[in-house]
């Protein structure tokens, strides 16, 4: 999961990337209103344990951060 805290509503969107720079999945703009919210990585319980990057962006602001499975 990610954690998100929008100070507005607006257009988030999700990509996933492996360390080998295979995109893992990606979301759709999917609208959020303001506030705080947890935003499912889909299909990550099959993935390979380890490390992974993903891009987010809110509102056409990119935003980059590593997580673990």
């Amino acid at each position: 999961f990610i954690f998100l805290n929008l100070p507005e509503s607006g257009t988030v969107q999700l990509e996933v990337y492996d360390f080998i720079g295979r995109r893992m999945t990606a979301t759709n703009n999917e609208y959020y209103s303001q506030g705080l919210h947890t935003m499912r990585i889909p299909g990550i319980e099959n993935w390979s344990t380890g490390a992974y990057v993903y891009r987010i962006y809110i509102n056409g602001n990119m935003e980059t951060g590593k997580l673990q499975r």
